[in-house]
């Protein structure tokens, strides 16, 4: 069974863009446009790994991370960072976030996704 990812990008282009890049390698990928909706959706409690961005819409990268953990659930992240985030540079040393620059090619998502995947499952 592939694994499944959910991608939760502001940008529709690139969310468009990086769910496509990841279903050609045989992912199994759920968009979202905000964490909100992501967290009332039953993929929020299947995913194997999150890709997005530390401002999302209506919440934070932290407080969704909260809101999993409050359900037990600890999903390792691809964290796609703009130039402007400032805030996000303390998660660069968590051993369950790997991070990737806003204007990264997309196939520069599949090593990070990768990347985490492996992380994951040791």
């Amino acid at each position: 069974m592939p694994a499944s990812l959910c991608v939760i990008l502001r940008d529709d282009g690139l969310r468009r863009g990086v769910a496509e890049t990841l279903r050609r390698l045989g992912f199994s990928v759920h968009p979202f446009h905000g964490g909100a909706a992501f967290l009332l959706s039953e993929a929020a409690r299947t995913c194997e790994v999150i890709v997005t961005e530390f401002r999302l819409t209506g919440i934070t990268l932290p407080g969704l991370r909260t809101a999993l953990a409050g359900e037990g659930l600890y999903v390792p992240i691809v964290l796609v960072v703009h130039p402007d985030d400032s805030e996000a540079q303390h998660l660069v040393l968590d051993p369950l976030v790997e991070t990737i620059a806003a204007d990264a090619p997309l196939d520069a998502f599949v090593p990070a996704v990768r990347a985490v995947l492996a992380r994951r499952t040791r």
